[in-house]
């Protein structure tokens, strides 16, 4: 009886490592359909108005249609920045900076990603904030 279950229980682990694989494969079709996407919005340079993208419903997370091109101009919101530490890149530790953007003439605002600084460079919010309309 025990040896029955012990069996059931690799059967249900191989069963399970080769759902992750298929959805890999899924994963790996997806992440190629996005880049295609984004080469192509990139290759035309056709900029929507940032504060109708910014109001524009959310696309599906599953659909490689989910970057656009923007422009427009707005303003930071005065509230902290949001810093997310021990973010690696290219073998190095960092800490990724975003700041909530407000688009002029938009009713939602937006995350911005303002970039990245070296752990060991924590600055304050007020350095990262900027005076003034963003163009």
């Amino acid at each position: 009886m025990r040896r029955g279950l012990l069996w059931l229980l690799a059967l249900a682990c191989v069963a399970g490592f080769v759902r992750l694989g298929i959805w890999q494969l899924h994963r790996a079709e997806f992440k190629e359909q996005l880049l295609a996407h984004s080469h192509h919005v990139l290759a035309e340079r056709k900029a929507e108005p940032l504060a109708t993208a910014a109001d524009a419903a959310m696309p599906d997370k599953e659909s490689p249609d989910a970057y656009e091109w923007t422009s427009g101009s707005g303003h930071f919101l005065p509230l902290p920045a949001i810093r997310l530490d021990n973010q690696a890149r290219g073998g190095q530790q960092g800490i990724r900076v975003y700041r909530v953007f407000q688009p002029d003439g938009a009713r939602h605002a937006l995350r911005h990603r303002r970039g990245r600084e070296k752990s060991h460079a924590f600055h304050s919010p007020e350095n990262t904030s900027v005076a003034g309309p963003v163009m």
